[in-house]
């Protein structure tokens, strides 16, 4: 399972139909605390609390600027 989970976060990673995270500092962040977390729980609350913001904020801002879910 773990490794099915890598495999998913590299091909993720290789869609380029949004802007490239380096380009949005909260983006950058969402990515960051996804990366940094990935192989423990996590959930939306705990991505949306550690960039200051709602979850169901957070969730309608990165849809926008990525064309992608947090999830």
């Amino acid at each position: 399972m773990a490794h099915l989970v890598l495999l998913l976060a590299g091909v993720a990673r290789l869609d380029d139909t949004g802007p490239p995270a380096g380009e949005d500092p909260l983006i950058a962040a969402v990515f960051a605390t996804i990366d940094s977390r990935y192989t423990g729980p996590l959930t939306l609350g705990d991505v949306a609390r550690a960039v200051n913001l709602p979850a169901g904020h957070l969730t309608t801002t990165v849809r926008r600027r990525t064309g992608r879910t947090v999830g």
